[in-house]
């Protein structure tokens, strides 16, 4: 993903850098050598390259996206021990003019024993009007031999399950599970992370796996396996909020992060707490174009993006 720098530099902040050595630009140490980091803040508009669903598969084409007032793009692209690029939004909370949200697709069968079905992410986020988006809970298909199994290819209008809290501000639809951690909005504006048995008075509520970081500090958390990844964190005070998305099944260009790598990343940029969402070939950021469309910034591993139950995101206030 590259940058137009002369359409960039008249309309928002760019800050080219090497990789992080320590203060607010932590993240390209530890367990990975240095990097290139490409920062955007958004005022307006900024040319950037994004994934091309109308150019053929995995390809890239340019487009002007919009991101509100307080919220920063930041693309890192690492080189060792192997190549990632880890796109990462930092939003400033107490900025206005939006609203964090989250979007579940349609119950396709009543009181049947779906709870949603699977939908496009770009409609899901189109539906309820998210300028930006990431991915959330995980989710299992309910019509395989099984009933919960993984079908060779997700696709869009399977019915599925899905795994942990998830609430749209309207009703519940999914209720909390303690093993998978979840991120929520209390009634007051205060953005939690942690884990829930029960449900409560919320915003919105969504879903991930396990705890990333807990208290400043990395949770020990097993796997050596490489894959993409989606986390969503929180600085000690609750102002900041990070959605980070890594590339990954894609030797040469991006070939993802360990679970206890995605950890390490997570507390170096200043996570207090910080939450491993669904990942693999649901892992997907979008951003809305000038235009109204909603764009594909990361490279999903599957050559587009998965069709998925639940986004979580930001909406502009009416």
């Amino acid at each position: 993903m590259s940058v137009d720098r002369a359409r960039v530099s008249q309309r928002c902040s760019e800050v080219w850098a090497p990789g992080p050595r320590g203060g607010d630009r932590r993240g390209g140490a530890g367990l990975f050598g240095r990097g290139r980091a490409r920062v955007l803040g958004w005022v307006w508009v900024a040319l950037i390259w994004v994934f091309g669903l109308w150019g053929g598969a995995g390809a890239e084409r340019a487009a002007e996206v919009r991101l509100p007032a307080g919220v920063t793009y930041r693309l890192e692209v690492l080189e060792k021990p192997r190549p990632v690029r880890v796109h990462e939004l930092v939003v400033e909370l107490e900025q206005g003019g939006w609203e964090l949200a989250v979007a579940v697709a349609p119950d396709p069968d009543g009181p049947g024993g779906a709870e949603a079905q699977l939908m496009s992410p770009m409609e899901l986020a189109a539906r309820a009007g998210l300028v930006v988006a990431v991915n959330a809970n995980a989710f299992a298909w309910l019509d395989g031999p099984s009933g919960r199994e993984a079908p060779a290819r997700w696709r869009e209008g399977m019915r599925v399950d899905i795994l942990g809290w998830a609430h749209d501000g309207r009703r519940e639809v999914s209720r909390p599970e303690r093993r998978h951690w979840s991120v929520w909005q209390e009634p007051a504006g205060r953005v939690r992370l942690g884990q829930v048995d029960e449900g409560r008075p919320v915003r919105w509520a969504a879903s991930g796996f396990g705890a990333l970081v807990m208290a400043g500090q990395e949770v020990p958390v097993e796997g050596r396996t490489r894959h993409p990844r989606t986390a969503v964190g929180l600085d000690a005070t609750g102002r900041r909020l990070w959605w980070v998305v890594v590339d990954g099944r894609r030797p040469g260009y991006s070939e993802g992060m360990t679970l206890r790598e995605l950890a390490g990343w997570m507390r170096r940029r200043g996570c207090w707490e910080a939450v491993n969402l669904d990942g693999g070939g649901s892992s997907v950021l979008l951003v809305r174009g000038v235009g109204g469309r909603l764009e594909v910034v990361n490279r999903p591993s599957e050559g587009s993006p998965r069709p998925l139950p639940v986004l979580m995101g930001l909406r502009v206030r009416n």
